[in-house]
């Protein structure tokens, strides 16, 4: 379930722990120490949510029973700086020399409407980026001939996969970004 039941306390999933903590960031008589930790979760869990691989994991019965921990348990061989896809991901916006939507986001930006529902929606999208644009055909193939061959979780990731990539995620921080202001402001 991602309904937010008070207290805010350990254990909850993402989507409730955003729920809580703008609960306690829209309460006029919190206490302002507590609202200010409220808005570091907010925009914490808010920029989660929208990398991918922080909200999944990929699962096999023989090589992941428990899940690749949203791609930490698979290690990138060719790119000194992300030891594993979960970190390649997460340097992928880079610096943001040019913080500039792309067409497609700025179009994605103008139908947006964010409402107390949208969480569970973004939750449901960022599942079908993470299929379609991270554990990609070319990944998972690579990785079942690896681990089918006894070898370390490992995988190398093209040119191509990493471009593409670099737009997905630098697309998702703008994403929210706005989504986070219409957070605060509702």
């Amino acid at each position: 379930s991602t309904r937010f039941d008070p207290p805010l306390r350990q254990n909850l999933n993402v989507i409730q722990a955003l729920r809580g903590n703008l609960r306690v960031w829209r309460d006029e008589d919190a206490a302002d120490a507590d609202r200010a930790v409220a808005l570091c979760w907010i925009l914490h869990l808010t920029g989660d949510l929208h990398q991918p691989l922080h909200t999944v994991a990929l699962f096999s019965r023989t090589y992941f029973p428990g899940g690749d921990r949203g791609g930490n348990s698979i290690r990138i061989e060719q790119i000194p700086e992300s030891t594993n896809l979960h970190m390649l991901w997460d340097g992928m916006p880079g610096n943001f020399a040019n913080l500039l939507p792309s067409a497609s986001t700025t179009k994605i930006l103008a139908n947006d409407v964010v409402t107390g529902d949208s969480p569970d929606d973004w939750l449901q999208r960022h599942y079908q980026l993470a299929k379609k644009f991270v554990y990609t055909p070319e990944l998972k193939t690579d990785l079942q001939v690896r681990l089918a061959k006894d070898e370390a979780a490992t995988i190398s990731v093209s040119e191509a996969y990493r471009s593409n990539s670099g737009v997905i995620a630098k697309q998702q921080v703008i994403i929210a970004g706005h989504r986070i202001a219409a957070l605060l402001n509702m």
